[in-house]
């Protein structure tokens, strides 16, 4: 659920309102397949969950708590999506929001980029990725990692910040936080 409205103008309702789709979605689909796992659990998130959205608090704090969701659980994907140029939010967009967007080094997806990245990550091994098209230095700076050497790249970066910043939220040490 999307909010236009700024963090700052969001009562408490609105703020709940924006996080339950995705965290109760999350935790209801973990609980419904707990006595049958899935070989692989996806949740699909978004880089809101690291840079915010353009309104309301909740939904990013929603797709935080569903990487963080996944990264707890194991045996499961969380997919940081960047924005996409079909369907959902792009068509709701400003100009400026665009401009911002596109600042960052990103460019949105399209369909054909999009199954490229999930059927990539759904291989990769990992727990967690931010699957971003564009100027990978500028979106490694934007995010707060350093572009990695080898094969570890923006995505090891991005997973050891999520780390560290989950470490803190949880009070676990991020040597605890598993791939």
């Amino acid at each position: 659920v999307s909010d236009d409205v700024p963090p700052t103008g969001v009562d408490p309702e609105r703020f709940r309102a924006g996080m339950a789709a995705k965290a109760r979605g999350v935790a209801n689909l973990d609980a419904a397949t707990a006595d049958d796992p899935p070989e692989l659990f996806v949740v699909f998130s978004s880089l809101a969950s690291l840079q915010g959205d353009f309104g309301g608090a909740g939904y990013g704090t929603a797709n935080r708590f569903a990487d963080a969701y996944v990264l707890r659980r194991g045996a499961a994907l969380s997919l940081a999506w960047p924005l996409w140029s079909i369907g959902g939010l792009d068509g709701r967009l400003g100009e400026d929001q665009w401009a911002a967007y596109r600042s960052l080094g990103l460019v949105p997806f399209d369909g054909a980029t999009g199954w490229s990245a999930l059927a990539q990550a759904l291989v990769s091994g990992e727990p967690w990725l931010i699957p971003a098209l564009g100027d990978q230095a500028r979106i490694a700076r934007a995010l707060g990692v350093a572009p990695a050497a080898g094969q570890r790249g923006l995505r090891g970066g991005a997973l050891d910040v999520l780390r560290e910043r989950l470490s803190a939220v949880l009070k676990v040490p991020a040597g605890r936080i598993g791939e």
